[in-house]
């Protein structure tokens, strides 16, 4: 930071043994998919061109609803790695077959992490490009349509700028006029919320998670809400938000329309012992921040 110090500012296992081990059941810092967030009841259905509706179902892993792709999701799989562009990008991949937790056609998903230079006037930012390619069936027949598969990858990084301890006075501001609602089963109401009537939601200027977090009671564990990122005309890359704490700042920028706010809320003790974390504190809710950029939620 501009004093010249350094600490880890996300949070997480201290190997990679303990994401397999664990199961990585707090999602820390993976590609989620093949759908992200949550899939009402874990069933979906898909109209062809031919105007027929095909059901789906996928694998409920958190009751009642399927979240982040199942059961054994991409945050629960191993991936390919290769180091690209002269040693300035790693390229991850996965293959997923169709069935794959339920979901159709086989598809090759690529991640790309990439050191760019920043939009700022120094430094540099650190870019990621995910991507899924739908394989074409071995055999197919003549005149047979193109599948269709839904695709909804996030990247569920925890952030606390500080390194350990909490978040709540970290400052967030987000480029956001609205949000989507959920119901008791964290489930979009299919309602669009403004913040103009939502205040302990509206981080349209920048204020500290502690303010939002002592007054937010319609949920009483904290923020896990989607939010609508505000049009941007002559942004070729939108930005989503950013979150400061001291002299550090993170600011996030994705051609996304949403972003999943999730202030870390079911962190706890079940997680694992804290002799295989990152840092030498427990983990517990509001001790970080995932800006989980997204397609909304449940909108297959």
């Amino acid at each position: 930071d501009g004093g010249n110090k350094f600490v880890d500012i996300v949070a997480g296992y201290k190997d990679a043994k303990t994401y397999y081990d664990t199961g990585n059941s707090p999602y820390f810092n993976a590609i989620v998919g093949r759908v992200c967030n949550r899939i009402k009841e874990g069933n979906f259905s898909l109209t062809d061109d031919d105007d027929n509706d095909n059901e789906y179902s996928i694998f409920v892993n958190n009751e009642p609803n399927a979240l982040h792709g199942g059961k054994i999701g991409f945050s629960h799989k191993f991936w390919d790695a290769q180091i690209i562009n002269d040693g300035s990008a790693v390229e991850f991949s996965l293959l997923s077959p169709d069935g794959d937790q339920g979901f159709p056609g086989s598809i090759i998903i690529t991640a790309t992490y990439s050191l760019r230079p920043s939009f700022s006037s120094s430094g540099v930012m650190l870019q990621l490009d995910m991507n899924a390619k739908l394989l074409e069936p071995e055999e197919k027949e003549e005149n047979e349509k193109q599948q269709l598969i839904p695709i909804n990858l996030s990247n569920h990084s925890y952030f606390n700028l500080g390194g350990n301890n909490g978040i709540l006075d970290h400052r967030l501001k987000l480029e956001s006029d609205s949000y989507t609602p959920v119901d008791e089963k964290m489930i979009p109401t299919r309602q669009v919320q403004s913040l103009d009537s939502d205040i302990v939601m509206d981080f349209r200027e920048e204020r500290t998670l502690r303010d939002a977090l002592d007054e937010y009671v319609s949920i009483p564990y904290g923020i896990d809400h989607n939010y609508i990122v505000r049009n941007q005309p002559g942004m070729s890359l939108p930005k989503v938000g950013s979150l400061t704490f001291g002299r550090r700042n993170l600011s996030i920028y994705s051609d996304a329309p949403g972003v999943q706010i999730y202030t870390a809320n079911y962190l706890g003790d079940s997680t694992n012992s804290s002799s295989e974390r990152v840092c030498k504190e427990t983990y517990g809710p509001w001790n970080a921040i995932c800006l989980e950029t997204q397609y909304f939620p449940d909108s297959i």
